[in-house]
């Protein structure tokens, strides 16, 4: 039988993975530092979530008193047109009496001028 041939692959580690590799072999972290490291990530990963759902509850407050205050304004703004309206309308009506009457003064001297 024919001998297999296999490609000759490079067996070397790169410069930067070897430089790793030492670094993390000469640390030598314990599993109980390795461990608190975790616990720290954990911990850290879950306070960004609890302020992440801060930050939205904040923002869903934050829109539904903008909508309130919103409503408000626009219930002021339209009892204010209407306060605006009758106080108008009221001083047409005294207006157009003050006229009448006036009138009436005219007719009743004008009458007893011409002596009716």
């Amino acid at each position: 039988m024919g001998e297999l041939y296999l490609p000759k692959v490079e067996t070397t580690i790169p410069t930067k993975c070897r430089e790793l590799y030492h670094k993390v072999a000469e640390s030598n972290l314990s599993e109980e530092v390795l461990e608190e490291i975790k616990n720290v990530n954990r911990t850290f990963s879950k306070n960004v979530e609890k302020y992440t759902e801060q930050i939205e509850e904040s923002t869903d407050v934050h829109r539904i008193v903008t909508n309130h205050v919103n409503h408000i304004q626009l219930q002021q703004n339209e009892e204010l047109s209407t306060m605006i309206a009758n106080n108008v309308k009221e001083q047409v009506g005294n207006l157009t009496e003050q006229v009448y009457r006036k009138l009436e003064k005219r007719m009743d001297s004008e009458k007893r001028r011409r002596g009716l």
